[in-house]
This record gives structure tokens, sequence and C-alpha cells, in this order.
């Protein structure tokens, strides 16, 4: 009870873009196998020491429990495919927002610090007063910033308002 309880749970915090009957469907799918195997069970027939006997077509209702658990994987799948858009990502789990498609982790802002001389045209950087430690800086803002934009842009649609997306049209001209 205790762990359908927690996988109810979860679903409704994570699960997205569903509304509430297909959430509950999806879950009961996942408790029936366990609650036709404990019905299954318990009107069994029972030998005069207490075991359960051990006839086949005393368990008639196990096999539904297979099907059912079939069915409840086919609704898993319906809920985790992936969108049409570029990204085909499985969008209804919030937790997929948190991944990092984008391969934004593994930039090293020490990198950054490091600047190539050959790269960096001292002329240019004398005229404004920069030092090569501050175009590091610079490069780095850039870089997150950038990363921001795209997970901006990959966010998806349905939760994004009017307003956010104009503001990251504008961004992406800027």
């Amino acid at each position: 009870i205790i762990f359908q309880a927690g996988s109810i749970a979860i679903c409704f915090i994570d699960v997205v873009g569903l509304s509430r009957i297909p959430k509950i469907v999806i879950q009961v799918l996942a408790a029936s196998p366990t609650i036709i195997v404990w019905l299954s069970l318990s009107t069994a027939p029972r030998e005069h020491s207490g075991l359960l006997a051990v006839q086949p077509t005393h368990y008639y209702l196990t096999p539904l429990a297979f099907f059912v658990q079939a069915v409840w994987y086919e609704a898993l799948l319906w809920v985790a495919r992936p969108t049409d858009d570029e990204a085909t990502l499985p969008r209804r789990f919030r937790s997929v927002l948190f991944l990092d498609v984008f391969g934004d982790s593994n930039y090293d802002p020490t990198e950054a610090e490091h600047v190539d001389p050959d790269m960096v045209d001292e002329e240019e950087l004398g005229k404004h007063g920069e030092t090569k430690t501050d175009a590091a800086h610079v490069e780095h803002d850039l870089h997150k910033a950038l990363a921001a934009l795209r997970r901006w842009e990959a966010a998806p649609q349905a939760f994004v308002s009017q307003g956010q997306i104009r503001l990251v049209k504008k961004c992406r001209i800027d």
C-alpha cells in the first residue's frame, strides 16, 4: 500500500500534460496485478493443514494479472512516447526538463580562463582597456547565456506563456 501510494504521488508530481483520469487509470493498472493475484490466492481452496492446494485450476484469475501488466506497460509507453520536434524527448515528464541534452555540463569554465593568445587581438583589447582575463569571463558568460537560451527554447510550448515566447525570440535575435 505504501509503495502504491508513493507511485501515485510521483505520477501526479512528475507527469504533466495529462488530465487526472488518465493518471488514475494508469495507477489503477499498476496496482491491479497485485490485487488480482492477492484475490486469486485468498479465494483458492486450502488443504486441511491450511496450506494452499496446488491445483492450477484453482488460480483462474492469475493469467488476468499478466494481461493487465502488459496493458500497463503499453500505457507507460504511450505516456513516455517522444515528441515530434527535433529533441524527441518524452516531454510529459517534468524530470526531462532537467536533462542535459545540449551537453552544457561538459563545459569546463576553467578553460575560459586560458584563452589562446593567438585568438585574442592585443590591439583590440588595448583600445578598450580589457585584459585576456576579462575576455575569458565574457566568453564564459556568453556560453552560460546561450545555454540558458537553448534550454528555454527546448521547454514544451504548452507550458510557456506567450510573453515568454516573445522574450525568447527577442533574445535569440539580440
